[in-house]
């Protein structure tokens, strides 16, 4: 049995099955026959914003955020792009320049943020605008500036965040992604979804509560992060943008130096930065990747490097024995995915407690950046 939270961070991180069990239930509409014959995808994009109410050529997807949602934002390029065959890139709203740029009234743009009122993505949102681009926001709060600015705007039921390091945020804003994607198909190529990515949705909540679960009973040991200078994350595909959010988690968290890569990348320069006292985390639920993570894995196990790998391959042999193995429910990508990111919210709450710092308010951070 979980003890009571006893921060707000802690507590929006349990929270997360209930918030995307609540955006799964406005869109997955129920009715007589088995678990997954018996379930449809209702409409997901606004009309203002949905491409088939279109005409004229059709151009790219672009997706702006900044920090936790700009990692979002490049799970959801991917998504759009393998899942609905659509051209789509992420971009930083830091760094968003309308005079760089060739978009234009063919192309449509999701503005993405937890509290719609930072202000880099309330500047490149206008930006677009003039542009002629169709907007979208994601966001948790329907009467934000971002919400407000939009053609059309998107709530992921996610509610407010009172610790300043996003956790039910950026689920929410990346199964939203999802759902939107599985839309974008459906209005492409009139695919609906199958009932098997169905299934996966209805069941994605209780993935969720089997993880947390499962991370609190085996536990966290935050020891081999207590005299680190620094950590590495390494994910690949949709995992590498995992990778990215758990690295900035236990940045912002437990103020710990924390670079991500390409899992292989790590061979061409940072690996000189590899020893007994710098942590490494591999997300590794791709099946299909399993031998080379595995090699990997022994390679830096080989470097006394304490490793924690986050999979959804129960198999131990394919592990060596002197690293951490957790694993997860399985589920289709991208959904394995961003399973993998509720342990390394984890890591990062219990890092943060044992450095002894605030993990609910970190240094010189805000929750809505408004300078710009």
């Amino acid at each position: 049995m979980q003890e009571p939270a006893t921060t707000w961070l802690e507590r929006e991180i349990r929270e997360q099955p209930s918030c995307l069990g609540a955006l799964i239930e406005s869109f997955l509409q129920r009715s007589l026959g088995t678990a997954s014959e018996g379930l449809r995808l209702e409409r997901v994009a606004p009309h203002a914003w949905s491409r088939s109410e279109r005409t004229g050529s059709l151009g790219e997807i672009r997706l702006l955020g900044c920090g936790t949602a700009f990692h979002a934002a490049e799970l959801g390029a991917m998504m759009f792009e393998h899942i609905a065959g659509v051209p789509a890139r992420a971009e930083m709203a830091t760094s968003f320049d309308p005079r760089r740029t060739l978009l234009g009234p063919q192309d449509r743009v999701v503005a993405l943020s937890q509290s719609g009122e930072s202000s880099d993505t309330l500047r490149a949102l206008r930006a677009v605008r003039e542009l002629g681009c169709t907007t979208l926001a994601l966001t948790s709060n329907g009467d934000s500036s971002l919400a407000r600015g939009a053609h059309a705007s998107l709530d992921t039921k996610a509610g407010r965040e009172r610790a300043i390091p996003s956790t039910k945020g950026f689920t929410g804003l990346v199964l939203a992604l999802y759902l939107l994607a599985l839309d974008e198909r459906r209005s492409q190529s009139g695919d609906e979804p199958q009932p098997s990515e169905l299934a996966a949705i209805a069941e994605f909540p209780a993935r969720v509560s089997q993880t947390l679960e499962a991370c609190s009973e085996i536990g966290i040991d935050p020891a081999p992060f207590l005299g680190a200078q620094s950590a590495f994350f390494l994910g690949d595909a949709f995992e590498l943008a995992i990778a990215r959010e758990g690295a900035l988690k236990l940045a912002e968290t437990a103020l710990l130096p924390s670079s991500s890569y390409p899992s292989a990348e790590i061979r061409h320069g940072p690996l000189a930065l590899v020893c007994g006292t710098t942590p490494v985390i591999l997300s590794a639920c791709q099946r299909d990747r399993l031998e080379q993570h595995a090699q990997l894995a022994c390679e830096l196990a080989s470097l006394d490097a304490p490793l924690l790998v986050i999979t959804t391959h129960e198999a131990s042999e394919a592990w060596p024995r002197a690293c951490t193995v957790y694993c997860i429910p399985p589920a289709p990508a991208p959904l394995d995915a961003l399973l993998a990111v509720v342990p390394l919210q984890l890591l990062a709450l219990r890092v943060g407690r044992a450095r002894g710092c605030d993990v609910d308010r970190p240094r010189n951070l805000s929750k809505s950046v408004r300078v710009e």
